[in-house]
């Protein structure tokens, strides 16, 4: 008997193990070691499960995927964070840039010391846009030369050869290392956070939302996420997440800008986000005001919008393929924005899965559920969104 306890006490452990990105279908706040109402201005990645985060109150680092967190460096107002290899650049509101080459377990001030520094890029070169401008170093923060570009810029991102600079004036490009810059766009406001994605460049604005490229600058178009300030843009894979004051959160755009659905689950109330980062098949979010919140990057990508035209009525389709084994497709169509669910049923009505709960956008989308955990025979998915429920039934076969 007690052979057999201790066998199912491992399989249980080792199932919620296998299962734990299924386990996290909301955001959930992680703020152990860091606190739950820090301001969290930054994030940087070091190889897999170790990301730090720069905060009002210094530098933390986790390496157990965000379950707690460690104090590296403490200061004031740590605004931006940058990884090359072992070396670890951190700007401050007041204090200029610090530099740790022994992954932020010593730290030194550069020569940079005096200027509120808002974003750092370092790809064998270093630049830190301040107040003043975009300065470059060249030797790891040993010296520093102002460029040319001497207006305030609140984000720099390198793109292969090309360093793109987001300032109080449109977003300029130099392909000379910092030599010279040439203005690419310009919106009538800042530009206050830049992502790339090959030769996609993405611009977050200060109450426009955000504005992309696709071909590396030349040409720029507004997406569909037109009437927000967005603070932080990430791009990863072929999806972009952006970051947005309070009452509006965190965004999702699964195809250029061309759509975008709220990915606000689990808060209390979207929060302002100045931070975003992927790590380790989970995605961070720093807030103002609530420090860090995590969620399962594959599950916060289940569910995908297919069509912005907006549906004649709610709708529920038959999955496909069915009988299936072990994954199915299933569509959907929403009239209206509202709280959408999908839930999975046993042939006795008992709840299995939870695919989708969130608030979504009019238009058509896909999931897929897997049935991998469960044996063969009949299922039922029931839609649920304001006044309209419909349910329907499905077959797996093993």
């Amino acid at each position: 008997m007690k052979n057999l306890i201790y066998s199912l006490l491992f399989f249980l452990v080792i199932h919620c193990i296998s299962n734990v990105n299924n386990c996290e279908a909301q955001w959930v706040q992680m703020s152990n070691g860091i606190g739950t109402n820090n301001n969290i201005n930054s994030f940087a990645v070091q190889g897999i499960g170790k990301t730090y985060a720069g905060c009002n109150s210094g530098v933390f680092v986790s390496t157990d995927n965000g379950a707690s967190w460690t104090s590296v460096f403490s200061t004031n107002d740590v605004e931006a964070l940058s990884v090359d290899g072992i070396k670890i650049y951190a700007g401050t509101a007041a204090e200029g840039v610090y530099l740790s080459t022994n992954s932020g377990t010593n730290w030194t001030q550069t020569s940079l010391n005096n200027v509120h520094v808002y974003s750092i890029a370092s790809q064998n070169f270093v630049f830190a846009g301040t107040e003043n401008g975009v300065y470059l170093s060249s030797n790891s923060g040993t010296n520093w030369t102002l460029t040319s570009l001497n207006i305030r810029t609140n984000a720099v991102i390198i793109g292969g050869s090309n360093v793109f600079a987001g300032t109080s004036n449109g977003v300029y490009l130099s392909t000379n290392f910092g030599s010279s810059w040439d203005q690419v766009f310009t919106n009538g406001n800042s530009i206050l956070s830049l992502a790339v994605n090959v030769s996609f460049i993405y611009a977050g604005t200060e109450g426009q939302g955000v504005f992309l490229s696709l071909d590396n600058g030349v040409n720029w178009a507004q997406s569909a996420l037109n009437n927000q300030t967005c603070r932080s843009i990430i791009a990863f894979e072929n999806n972009i997440f952006a970051g947005t004051t309070a009452g509006s959160g965190i965004y999702l755009s699964p195809d250029a800008g061309a759509t975008w659905t709220p990915k606000n689950q689990g808060f209390t109330s979207p929060p302002s986000t100045g931070a975003l980062i992927v790590n380790n098949n989970f995605i961070f979010a720093g807030t103002a005001t609530e420090s860090i919140w995590r969620r399962s990057y594959s599950e916060i990508l289940s569910v995908q919008n297919i069509s912005t035209e907006i549906p004649d009525g709610y709708s529920l389709d038959q999955n496909f393929p069915n009988p299936f084994n072990p994954e199915t497709k299933i569509n959907f169509n929403i009239k209206e924005r509202s709280l959408v669910k999908l839930n999975v049923f046993d042939a006795l009505g008992k709840e299995l899965d939870e695919i989708v709960n969130e608030e979504l956008l009019p238009g058509t989308y896909q999931t897929n559920f897997n049935g991998s955990g469960y044996n063969s025979g009949v299922y039922f998915y029931r839609l649920t969104s304001d006044n309209y429920t419909e349910t329907k039934k499905m077959l797996l076969i093993k």
